[in-house]
């Protein structure tokens, strides 16, 4: 039981981390529950901040 409210604890940090991404909240928080919140959290290092892309 503990394991599955770390998992999901680790899911919703992944979400909140990835608030400002491409794919949002909601989108990192399913991704790191389909695969595991570790990837999901080495994913948000190679994605852009929405406030940081420039529009040329």
């Amino acid at each position: 039981m503990e394991l599955i409210a770390i998992g999901l604890f680790l899911c919703i940090i992944a979400g909140y981390i990835g608030r400002h991404r491409l794919i949002g909240f909601w989108g990192f928080f399913f991704l790191s529950m389909v695969v595991t919140p570790i990837i999901s959290l080495i994913f948000l290092l190679f994605t852009i901040d929405k406030r940081e892309r420039v529009v040329e």
